[in-house]
């Protein structure tokens, strides 16, 4: 029996790294199979025990109930990241497959252009590599990690659970308070004149915020007050021409301010 096993990766990274050796060791068999007879068989063999036994050891790790990945976890907070790469992490496990391909043309040609396998195989090989570091590394932040449409979607459930402090608001059957932000009074839902979200870059992180104009007053929250989501939820249901799709609009694409109008008031 296989004892207990500590792999200092995530599940996730595990079993795509798992399916990104299979595609080299495939590429090698089939090349070997269109030579007759065999071409560079200790070559090969090489090859595929280079990724052979990594990938075997993985297989054995995802199929051991008692192996111990690494939790994955990625750092929050503003400061806490030391590179923000501007796409999502799915496209980084697609670069890991696109290394995979390449590296499997590179064991494909190493036998007609050892110059040009060589640059493959290191082309690949870093690549995928780095791909496989930021996907686990704790401070390598991905662009929108959670999809704008889902987010809109679960945005009722979210904001009923992910605060972990108390909500900045509280609602009435007219309005809204919210003390902390400065709202000690009831701010009647018809005293909005307007809504405008913008999104700033905090040299790390994107921060959204929000501004309402009440009559003379205007004050913002952003995205870290407690229950912002809740509000805007709230508001929706009771402000006519309220730009439901403003989250996305808003959010993408990143790094850019991408002022947008929520609600504005239209006199009669």
């Amino acid at each position: 029996m296989v004892p207990g096993l500590k792999v200092p990766l995530s599940r996730e990274l595990a079993g795509q790294l798992l399916l990104a050796l299979l595609i080299p060791i495939g590429g090698e068999i089939y090349s070997q199979l269109r030579s007759a007879p065999f071409e560079g068989p200790t070559e090969s063999l090489l090859v595929l025990l280079g990724f052979g036994v990594p990938s075997l050891y993985l297989a054995i790790c995802l199929l051991h109930r008692g192996t111990t990945f690494r939790v994955r976890s990625k750092a929050g907070g503003l400061g806490a990241h030391v590179l923000t790469l501007p796409w999502r992490e799915g496209r980084t496990m697609g670069q890991l497959m696109v290394s995979a391909m390449v590296m499997a043309i590179g064991l494909y040609c190493s036998h007609r252009e050892p110059r040009i396998a060589a640059i493959l195989l290191a082309t690949g090989g870093s690549a995928g590599l780095a791909a496989a570091i930021a996907f686990d590394h704790p401070r390598v932040r991905f662009a929108h990690p959670y999809p704008a449409n889902r987010w809109l979607a679960d945005a009722p459930t979210l904001a009923r659970t992910s605060a972990t402090t108390p909500d900045a608001f509280s609602y009435s059957e007219t309005g809204f308070t919210a003390p902390s932000l400065g709202i000690s009074e009831t701010a009647a839902w018809t005293a909005i004149d307007s809504i405008i979200a913008f999104k700033q870059d905090c040299f790390g992180v994107d921060r959204i915020w929000i501004e309402l104009q009440l009559g003379p007053t205007q004050f913002s929250f952003s995205d870290e007050t407690p229950g912002y989501m809740s509000f805007m939820i709230t508001a929706e249901q009771h402000l006519p021409n309220f730009n439901s799709n403003w989250f996305s609009a808003v959010a993408l694409p990143a790094f850019e301010t991408n002022l947008t109008t929520v609600f504005e008031r239209r006199s009669a």
